[in-house]
């Protein structure tokens, strides 16, 4: 699993289709929001937790080369909604069939 952030999503997926550095590559989820209710801290927040969820997965692969060390810090209301943003996304993915745990 290949986790990542960017403002433009059909120009990043290109960029990692021409480099063809994914070759396990099957599938594609991506996390948008409809009116950018989610800051820079927010997103390497959701990054971050995400990868490290992966991680501990048993049954995920992570090649993530980049990545954040640690949790970004946020002020708590921030944190406190990325959190629930998360938790939110990881359920509505595992409804898709991703599932970490």
């Amino acid at each position: 699993m290949y986790i990542g952030e960017t403002e433009d999503i059909y120009k990043r997926l290109l960029q990692h289709k021409h480099k063809n550095k994914y070759e396990f590559w099957t599938d594609t989820y991506f996390i948008s929001t409809k009116k950018n209710i989610l800051h820079r801290g927010n997103i390497q927040y959701l990054e971050y937790k995400f990868i490290e969820l992966a991680k501990k997965s048993n049954n995920i692969d992570v090649f993530n080369k980049k990545g954040y060390c640690k949790i970004p810090n946020l002020i708590p209301s921030d944190q406190q909604f990325t959190e629930y943003f998360f938790n939110y996304c990881k359920d509505l993915l595992a409804k898709l069939g991703l599932e970490f745990e």
